[in-house]
C-alpha cells in the first residue's frame, strides 16, 4: 500500500509540475505580448479578451500546479480538496468559453481580427515573413498609418550576374517587390487546416485534467486512509498508556471485567496480590 501511495503521490506531482510550468508559460507569453503601448492601452481598458481570458487561465493553472505539489509532498488531504476544486472550475470554464464561443457564432475571421489586435508587433512580423504577407488586410492598412513598413513586408529577389573574369559570382539582392497579399485569408485559411490539431491538442488537455482529477481522488482516499489508521494507533497506544497505569481500577480499588490478567502483572502490588489470589 506504501508503494501504491508513493507512485499516486509521483505521478500527481509530476502533474501538478506540468501544469505550473504551463501556466507560467501562458502569463510569460501575455506579459511578453504587452510589450507595445496600443497593446497596454487594450488591456487596460478591458478591450484584450484573448489576452485576459490567457491571463487568467495561466494564473488558475499556476496556482493550481503549485497547490498540487505542496499537497501530493506534504499528504495535506485539505489543500488536495481545494486542487481538485480549481481543477473542476477550470474544466468548467474550459466547456463555458467552447459552449458561449458557438452559442455566440463567432467566426474564425472574428477570432483573427481580434488577435490581430492583440499580438504584438514582433508576432505581426514573423507571421507576415513565414505567411508571406503583409498588414492584415494588404499594403492599403499602412496607409492611415504613420508606422513605417516593416522589412518582412518585403521579399528578397536574388539575380546571379556572372563576372567571367577569375570566375568569381557577385550576387546582386534587391528588395522592390512587396507582399500585397494581406494576412487575414491565409490565416483563416492556416487555422482551418490545423483544426484537426486544435481539436486534438483541446481534447488531449481535458483528458489529463480529468486523470489528474482521478488521481487526487485517489490520493486523497489513501492519505485519508493512512490518517485513520495513524489515529486509531495513537488510540490504542493512549489506551495502553491507561490500562499500565492503573486507570482501569474501580472506585472500590477493584478490577474491572475488562481488564485481563496479563495487565494486573505490570500493575501495582494490590493488584498483583489479586492476581495471585484468583490463581
Amino acid at each position: 500500500m506504501k508503494i501504491i501511495l508513493f507512485l499516486i503521490r509521483l505521478i500527481v506531482g509530476a502533474i501538478g509540475i506540468n501544469t505550473w510550468i504551463f501556466g507560467c508559460c501562458m502569463m510569460f507569453y501575455v506579459v511578453w505580448s504587452l510589450n507595445t503601448i496600443n497593446n497596454i492601452q487594450s488591456f487596460s481598458f478591458g478591450n484584450a479578451l484573448i489576452t485576459n481570458s490567457q491571463l487568467i487561465f495561466g494564473l488558475l493553472l499556476s496556482t493550481v500546479g503549485l497547490l498540487i505539489i505542496y499537497s501530493s509532498w506534504k499528504k495535506n488531504c485539505h489543500t488536495l480538496k481545494l486542487c481538485i476544486f480549481l481543477t473542476v472550475l477550470i474544466i468548467s470554464m474550459e466547456i463555458g468559453t467552447f459552449i458561449s464561443a458557438k452559442v455566440a457564432n463567432i467566426q474564425i475571421s472574428n477570432l483573427v481580427d481580434q488577435g490581430w489586435k492583440e499580438i504584438n508587433i514582433q508576432s505581426r512580423n514573423f507571421i507576415q515573413k513565414e505567411l508571406k504577407c503583409c498588414g492584415l488586410t494588404g499594403l492599403s492598412e499602412f496607409a492611415s498609418k504613420l508606422d513605417p513598413i516593416d522589412q518582412s513586408c518585403y521579399r528578397d529577389n536574388n539575380h546571379y550576374q556572372h563576372q567571367h573574369r577569375r570566375l568569381n559570382m557577385i550576387i546582386i539582392r534587391s528588395r522592390s517587390m512587396n507582399h500585397i497579399i494581406g494576412c487575414k485569408q491565409k490565416l483563416i485559411d492556416w487555422l482551418r487546416k490545423q483544426r484537426k490539431t486544435f481539436i486534438i491538442s483541446i481534447c488531449s488537455l481535458l483528458a489529463v485534467q480529468i486523470l489528474s482529477i482521478i488521481l487526487m481522488l485517489i490520493l486523497l482516499k489513501l492519505l485519508q486512509n493512512d490518517l485513520f489508521k495513524q489515529q486509531q494507533r495513537r488510540r490504542l497506544q493512549s489506551n495502553n498508556m491507561i490500562i499500565i497505569g492503573g486507570s482501569c481500577v474501580g472506585d472500590d480499588d477493584s478490577p474491572t471485567s475488562s481488564t485481563s490478567p496479563s495487565s494486573l502483572i505490570f500493575n501495582n502490588g494490590k493488584n498483583k496480590q489479586i492476581l495471585l489470589d484468583d490463581i
